[in-house]
C-alpha cells in the first residue's frame, strides 16, 4: 500500500489580508476551546493617565491559562524608563 503525499506551500505573507488573520486566530481559538474546558483570553488594558484623566501611554494584551501576552505597549519618550513599563505589566498579574 502506498501513500499519498499532499503538497503545501508555506509562505511568510508581509503584507496579511485582515480576513486570513482573523481565520489563523479564530481556528486556534476553537481548536484551545475544545481542549481547554471553554477558556478565553480575558483581553486587557493597563493605562497611564494624568491627573486629569487624558490617556497618556498604556498596555494591551490578554490573559490566557495563566500567560500574559502583551499585544502592544506604548509610552512617549519622556515617561520611558520611569518604572511605568513594569507598573502596567504587574496590574493585572
Amino acid at each position: 500500500m502506498q501513500l499519498t503525499k499532499t503538497t503545501h506551500r508555506i509562505a511568510l505573507e508581509d503584507k496579511p489580508q485582515p480576513k486570513d488573520i482573523n481565520a489563523v486566530v479564530q481556528g486556534l481559538m476553537e481548536f484551545n476551546k475544545l481542549h481547554t474546558d471553554g477558556a478565553m483570553p480575558e483581553y486587557l488594558l493597563a493605562t497611564v493617565r494624568d491627573e486629569q484623566g487624558a490617556l497618556l501611554g498604556g498596555l494591551f494584551g490578554a490573559t490566557y491559562l495563566g500567560w500574559l501576552q502583551v499585544q502592544a505597549i506604548w509610552l512617549p519618550e519622556d515617561l520611558r524608563g520611569n518604572g511605568y513599563e513594569l507598573e502596567m505589566g504587574s496590574e493585572r498579574i
